[in-house]
């Protein structure tokens, strides 16, 4: 019963973050946020999901529960179920370079000089990521979550 439970707030709470949009997403290489996956075999994924803002650890899993079932479905399975699911925190650093720009001065517009504009600086990010290894069966087993009813939930 209390994995039915934390189950159904999970679902409950990616619905009403799905409608944001916000964060759910493929990550890219400049904002350390959104989804990402490995394939591991034919039926196995490795999901990653993670984020710089303060989410809640049941959000973040809930967004990585969605993908897992987007990944399911584009591969034509029925259910699927999580093994490895772990959570971690990192503090990551971007160094900015300082931008600089060259200004014309004087009557004439003749002399130019190099001013920096933006002076270097580091963006700190805490990340949080969540990540398991997802089985994909067309077979129910026990504990498994069915494709079709998470992706229902987040329409």
């Amino acid at each position: 019963m209390d994995v039915i439970l934390k189950f159904s707030v999970s679902l409950l709470t990616l619905i009403v973050l799905a409608g944001c949009g916000t964060i759910y997403h493929s990550k890219d290489d400049y904002i350390p946020e959104g989804y990402s996956e490995h394939k591991i075999s034919t039926t196995e994924y490795r999901v990653i999901f993670e984020t710089y803002g303060y989410e809640y650890w049941e959000e973040l899993e809930a967004f990585l529960y969605l993908r897992a079932a987007e990944i399911g479905a584009e591969n034509g399975y029925q259910y699927f179920s999580a093994t490895a699911l772990n959570r971690e925190t990192e503090l990551k650093v971007i160094r900015k370079p300082e931008v600089v720009g060259a200004n014309t001065v004087g009557r004439m517009g003749i002399t130019n000089q190099s001013n920096v504009l933006i002076p270097a600086h580091d963006f700190e990010f805490n990340i949080r990521r969540v990540a398991a290894n997802f089985h994909y069966s067309n077979k129910k087993s026990l504990g498994s979550n069915t494709v079709s009813v998470i992706l229902e939930s987040a329409n």
